[in-house]
């Protein structure tokens, strides 16, 4: 593996300093070329130093190289939690994304602040936060769930009881998720919506479930859910992505 450029990743994390945001706008991608540097052996204890700077333009630069890491991301759990609150929803979607990558390996329970942006402000990290869901597995969800049970948040019994929905064998009967989702609870709803998804190749009337619904915010998070939870064929020897090409 090439080696980290000690001078150029003095000035790329120089220049991110002085003017984050003529970083961040960057049409050369100085994000991209200071998170090649970290790939290469750059020393994670720069990133966490970044991190720790209270800036939106400089954040959204360091938690976008932190969701890209190709490894060592768990050390970046705390982070991602004090960041998972964070106004700017740019900043809040690199933190599930770090959380969904970080929980499925450890600090399971911590999946729980990517279920709090299921009811998310901005209807991309919302959306998103649901696929993360229908795709959690059954260890995140439930340590998730015993998280919800201890901390004391006015909705946790709606999270808890979506984690026990998400994980009942068999599926939930699917007119029980339609009324869930036609309800008026927006967080049940949601939680809906990611239930019948979570189910869709094993309960063919979850199909229907997700088919049929009319609000059109919901109908285009359930066309995403379809699609986000999809089984991927593998490619195929010398298709792109395959590393078999000749």
């Amino acid at each position: 593996m090439i080696a980290y450029d000690e001078t150029e990743s003095e000035r790329l994390i120089r220049d991110l300093k002085v003017d984050p945001t003529s970083f961040r706008k960057r049409e050369s991608g100085g994000a991209l070329d200071l998170l090649a540097q970290f790939h290469r052996g750059l020393p994670l204890r720069l990133l966490h130093e970044l991190l720790a700077i209270n800036n939106d333009d400089l954040l959204s630069s360091a938690v976008f190289i932190m969701s890209e890491l190709a490894s060592g991301v768990e050390e970046f759990v705390d982070e991602a939690i004090r960041l998972s609150d964070h106004p700017n929803p740019r900043i809040r979607h690199a933190t599930d994304e770090i959380l969904v990558r970080a929980t499925s390996r450890t600090r399971y329970g911590e999946f729980m602040h990517v279920m709090k942006h299921v009811e998310d402000p901005h209807p991309f990290s919302r959306k998103m936060a649901i696929c993360y869901f229908a795709k959690a597995t059954s260890r995140q969800l439930s340590c998730a769930a015993g998280a919800w049970e201890h901390s004391g948040a006015i909705k946790a019994r709606t999270h808890i009881n979506a984690v026990r929905l998400a994980l009942a064998d068999p599926c939930v009967e699917t007119e029980s998720l339609a009324n869930m989702i036609r309800g008026q609870d927006r967080l049940e709803t949601y939680y809906g919506l990611g239930i019948a998804a979570r189910n869709l190749w094993t309960t063919p009337n979850c199909a229907r479930v997700l088919a049929g619904i009319e609000d059109a915010e919901l109908s285009q998070v359930a066309a995403a859910l379809v699609d986000w939870v999809r089984p991927r064929e593998p490619s195929r020897p010398g298709s792109p992505g395959s590393d078999q090409t000749a």
